[in-house]
This record gives structure tokens, sequence and C-alpha cells, in this order.
């Protein structure tokens, strides 16, 4: 064996004794964040099980943290505990996964009921600001967040209030790091795709002429998306949209990866290590191909991987 096998190896066994272990098949984890407990090969085994129910619970929190009423809320989390408890057999519940708290069904849920069933046997009817403090359930999915959606809209222009419509919509839900699910829909606009916009994109009047109009194609959206914060490249274009074509007030979280990029690589580009903050650069700039810029789903998918990059304090 010569000088460079050995120091290979040395490497190697060095990369292993810090990387985590893969709780089902004790094997070590590489390649993902250190919060994951779970390694991609058992992940992908579990994740058609047990996902459904991930993402279901973590529904039913955001309206159980929402209800103020005792007995309301006492019922709502025993149903919630009956209905996920095969959740505490697998190490997914130690993936880290729950935005409001990783543990919460192992070793919290016991707890916040047994409070709410002694303030319903007092005959106490409202949860207090004072009485919130001692439960454990609380939604905190603060920034950098854990648990998003990440999107992208193709349009035929640049502003909607002359005009320019949508004409796909996609999205990809994020749960620490993992996409869980996606969604893409095209949208048939009122007039017809520019060519330019064809050429652009290679979205043709044959692929939206099937396809529902803007305002049910986001009633989708926002189905899809939930109570979830929403995060785009250039988030103000999106977004510019998104409250031209829905009806009513629109009140979510954002976050926006090309104001980050413009913060967090303007040393790289001084340097010239990143040519533009256009998402196929930034994209590039952390190893991530794009397979079809200007396409929504693809677009989608790279904002993603850009926001899980910057989610690493390494990036400067």
């Amino acid at each position: 064996m010569n000088r460079l096998q050995r120091s290979l190896e040395k490497s190697s066994e060095r990369a292993s004794s810090f990387a985590p272990i893969c709780q089902s098949c004790e094997d070590a984890i590489s390649g993902v964040r250190g919060t994951h407990h779970l390694c991609r090969t058992c992940f992908s085994r579990e994740a058609e099980q047990y996902i459904p129910s991930l993402l279901a619970l973590n529904h039913t929190a955001t309206f159980i943290h929402r209800e103020n009423n005792i007995a309301k809320r006492l019922e709502l989390l025993t149903e919630a505990n009956q209905h996920h408890s095969h959740l505490r057999s697998s190490p997914f519940i130690e993936w880290k996964a729950l935005g409001y708290s990783p543990h919460y069904m192992t070793s919290c849920i016991e707890g916040d009921l047994e409070l709410l069933q002694t303030w319903h046997d007092q005959g106490l009817k409202k949860i207090t600001a004072e009485m919130k403090k001692q439960l454990q359930l609380k939604y905190a999915n603060r920034k950098p967040y854990r648990e998003y959606v990440a999107f992208d809209l193709e349009t035929t222009g640049f502003h909607p209030g002359r005009g320019a419509e949508i004409i796909e919509i996609a999205a990809v839900k994020v749960i620490d790091g993992w996409p869980v699910a996606v969604f893409q829909t095209f949208v048939k606009p009122k007039k017809g795709i520019p060519k330019k916009i064809t050429d652009l994109t290679g979205i043709t009047s044959a692929d939206v002429a099937g396809a529902p109009l803007v305002q049910e194609a986001l009633l989708q959206f926002y189905e899809f998306a939930g109570a979830h914060p929403l995060i785009a490249h250039n988030l103000p274009f999106d977004l510019a949209f998104l409250k031209h074509y829905t009806e009513g007030e629109l009140k979510i979280k954002t976050e926006d990866t090309l104001s980050i990029a413009k913060r967090k690589l303007a040393r790289a580009k001084q340097e010239y290590k990143i040519n533009s903050f256009k998402l196929g650069d930034v994209a590039s700039y952390f190893g991530h191909v794009i397979p079809q810029a200007h396409r929504a789903q693809d677009d989608a998918l790279a904002v993603h991987a850009i926001y899980e990059a910057f989610r690493d304090d390494s990036v400067q």
C-alpha cells in the first residue's frame, strides 16, 4: 500500500468517525445536514410510509396552536395523539422535521394533554397568554426556515398591471432540507403566449389549452403551500403577480434568495467567483445544475437548493 492510499484511508476513517449514524441501519450518514438521523437509503424507504402522516400532523398542529378554546384544543390534541402515535416507533421523529418541536410527539404531547385536561376539569374556558407559555406546542418556524415552500412562476411579461399573465406555477414543499412534495400546473392565460416567451420557456399555447384559469390555479397552489413560508428568487417579481391575481389580501411569510445572495455572496462577486446573482449563476455556484432554465419546476428546485446552501452557516 503506497503513501497516498494510506492517507486516503486515514482521511476516510476520520470522516466516518465524525459522521452521524443512521438510527435505522447504523451506517454512517454522509452528504446530508447533521440534523438528520436517517441515511438517504433508509429515508427513501420510510418516506412513503411516514411523510404523509408527518405532513398531516404538521398541518394539524398549526390549527391546534391557534385554538385557544381549552375544550376544543384538548379534543384536537387527543385526536392527533391517537392518530399519529405510530410516528413514535420510527427514527423519523428524531429527524427534527417538526417545525414546532422536533421531539413533541415523543416527549411533550402527554404533558400538554395533562395540562389541558386539568384546566378543563377546573372549568376554565380560554387559554391565556400565561397558560400558553406552559404548553410545549410552540409552532416556531423562524428564519432561516426549516419548513417552507420554494416556488417559481413563468409569466408572459414583467408587469401584471400592464397585462402580463401567469402561465405556469411550480413549487416544492421542504421539511428540514428534504423535498417531500411537489406541485406544478400550467395556467391558461386570457391572451396568447408571445413567441419570445415560448422561445424562452418552451411553453406553447397547446400546453396551456386545457389548464385552469389563474384564480383556480392559485387556489390549488395556496392549498398546497398551506401556512408554510414562500421562498423565491427575486421574490418581488413573483409576489407582484400573486398579489395582482389573488382575490383578497395575501398574508404569508416570505423570503427572497436573491436578497440573501447579494448579501452573502458579495465577496464572491467581487472576486469574480460568481458572474451575477441570477438564479442560474447562484445555483451553479453551489453546484446545482438547472436541467431546463425558465421552467417553473426546475427553477423551484433550484431555489430549494440555494436556500439550503444559504442555511449553512459557513456561507459568508
